[in-house]
């Protein structure tokens, strides 16, 4: 029996239209999952409005408010980036850089994920979150060098966000 490529070319085109489908429901489902973290009112605290969250072009970030850290403009972004399994060695690289560059502006976060830590960075502030084998990164930006209150106002926020993310 000869199968002629006319008949093949249709069953490829129909297979690699489902693989397509199924790739983009998983990422849409990541997408709306990191969007969701936050409630539009979990925001308020940091932006001073309540907002929905706007998913990147990557979908693994969302940002509300305005991350451009010019004029005084606050905007708050989360990414959960993608370390197929070697989350916990992509947290602990970071932590280690930012604690060698930055000693007395980072700090461990007790009681945020299985592991977290702060920094207080030139844009603002930042928390870094190692939780059941995923990484989640706040970034609050308010266009200036970050406080101790800024870092209260953002571990608020944190520990909503973390409480959603992936069990």
């Amino acid at each position: 029996m000869r199968i002629g490529l006319g008949a093949i070319v249709p069953a490829l085109r129909i297979a690699l239209g489902i693989m397509v489908l199924l790739a983009a429901s998983d990422l849409t489902a990541a997408e709306a999952n990191l969007c969701s973290l936050l409630a539009p009112a979990d925001v308020m605290p940091l932006l001073g409005v309540a907002q929905s969250g706007t998913l990147g072009a990557s979908g693994l970030t969302c940002i509300w408010g305005d991350m451009s850290g010019m004029g005084g403009k606050r905007g708050l972004m989360i990414q959960a980036p993608s370390v197929h399994g070697g989350a916990a060695a992509a947290y602990n690289a970071v932590h280690a850089k930012e604690t060698k560059n930055y000693p007395t502006q980072t700090k461990n976060e007790p009681g945020i994920g299985d592991q977290a830590f702060s920094a207080l960075k030139n844009y603002g502030v930042m928390i870094m979150v190692l939780k059941n084998d995923r990484v989640l990164q706040l970034q609050y930006s308010i266009s200036k060098g970050g406080s101790d209150s800024d870092l209260v106002a953002l571990r608020e926020v944190t520990r909503k966000a973390v409480a959603a993310f992936a069990p």
